[in-house]
């Protein structure tokens, strides 16, 4: 079917037709077919989220539906949004959900779940919700990817590469994961401004992520993952990725590849709430607004917690902090020497029994130990004692000295 004459004459019903059987198919799921994979574009405006969250509605019940939270968001168009939305977030951070109207700024109460790693978090997925899932704002590019990518590659990046810091790329370690599991489920994955994860611009580390997610793209399918992205041009997008997809749907006035064979005048000419779908068929279908909201959302996303700061308080022994002060207070009783006690103290954090900060608290009351159970001078001479044979820097003897004198 000539596609301006399927648009412009006696065959738009036909066409309206097959634009509604090729909606279905690139929702419908099959043993056989495995996930689908459809990219959706338009200008801002013409119905892209929209339409995202119409398909996400129509899976909800029988797979899990992942949708990628942002700073800005439009799942509060969906009905009875507050009961349908799961928050997830890593456990170092924060987030929540704010209404805004012209006057107000009001915290909507929505059922959150955290997770760790990225096995935590598949397994808090839930049927009959759309998972939103917020990306760890700490999040840096895994030594096991790196190393997977090196390999491959047969290349090495730097370490300033290596301690690349862009929480996008966490959905490709997300991706890699589905393809090491023992099991299947079918996921679709819903990615609006899908130019923040698969950019033209990419380079170094990041480049090699996504061509390697793009060598893979096929595999997603197969493991029952299916991707709808929407994205406003899809020149925006890095080409190795454009042609890679099963449908295309384009929105009113809507950029189209260039490797599609379609006539780009009939796309401009399409109605607002009308689209476009084709995989080498094509068809025509409509669709409805959502229901409008005198409000907006905006998510609140902060760090609770830096990943280092978890490392150093895993380091914390099981024993209370005070079995560790007894024992050097006990040591001190036994040799009376300062230097045995702060080498003792030297050996149990090298050994990472003790954060760092534990043991410089833990030389400060020792000191203060020693001030009460003797004197300030015996204090002191200690002090310098431990100084001389280099158990503690200079900075901190004066400070300590300091606060012996003082206190």
């Amino acid at each position: 079917m000539n596609l301006k004459r399927a648009f412009f004459g006696n065959g738009r019903d036909v066409a309206r037709k097959n634009g509604w059987e090729l909606t279905e198919k690139s929702l419908e799921r099959s043993y056989a077919d495995g996930g689908k994979e459809c990219l959706i574009t338009g200008p801002p405006g013409t119905g892209k989220s929209t339409l995202m969250l119409r398909f996400a509605m129509q899976l909800l019940d029988n797979e899990f539906v992942i949708w990628r939270g942002r700073d800005t968001e439009s799942y509060h168009y969906l009905d009875d949004w507050e009961e349908k939305v799961l928050i997830h977030h890593h456990i170092n951070d924060e987030v929540d959900i704010f209404k805004i109207t012209e006057d107000s700024r009001v915290k909507s109460d929505l059922n959150k779940k955290s997770y760790k790693n990225i096995k935590e978090l598949v397994s808090n997925f839930e049927k009959g919700v759309l998972n939103v899932v917020y990306t760890p704002t700490t999040y840096k590019v895994s030594p096991k990817l790196i190393e997977t990518i090196e390999s491959t590659n047969t290349l090495t990046f730097s370490d300033k590469e290596k301690n690349t810091k862009n929480n996008n790329l966490f959905w490709f370690e997300f991706f890699d994961y589905y393809l090491t599991l023992d099991y299947a489920k079918w996921t679709s994955i819903f990615i609006d401004e899908a130019d923040d994860l698969f950019p033209a611009t990419f380079k170094g580390i990041a480049y090699r992520i996504l061509e390697r997610f793009t060598t893979n793209f096929k595999d997603y399918r197969k493991s029952w993952i299916s991707l709808y992205c929407g994205v406003h041009n899809s020149f925006d997008l890095d080409y190795h990725i454009v042609g890679k997809f099963q449908y295309y749907i384009y929105l009113k006035a809507a950029s189209v590849p260039n490797s599609r064979d379609i006539d780009k005048s009939v796309v401009k000419r399409l109605r607002k709430g009308e689209y476009l779908i084709e995989n080498g068929n094509f068809g025509f279908q409509s669709f409805k607004k959502l229901k409008v909201r005198d409000y907006l959302i905006r998510a609140s996303i902060r760090t609770i917690k830096h990943p280092e700061e978890e490392q150093e308080e895993s380091k914390i022994p099981i024993s209370s902090n005070h079995g560790f002060k007894d024992k050097v207070i006990a040591k001190y009783y036994q040799d009376k020497d300062s230097t045995q006690c702060l080498a003792y103290l030297q050996q149990i954090y090298a050994n990472n029994e003790i954060t760092k900060r534990y043991y410089y608290k833990l030389i400060r009351e020792f000191f203060e130990f020693l001030k009460k159970e003797y004197d300030i001078d015996t204090s002191l001479k200690e002090l310098h004692t431990c100084y001389e044979n280099k158990l503690i820097t200079t900075k901190y003897m004066l400070n300590l000295k300091t606060k012996i004198l003082v206190n």
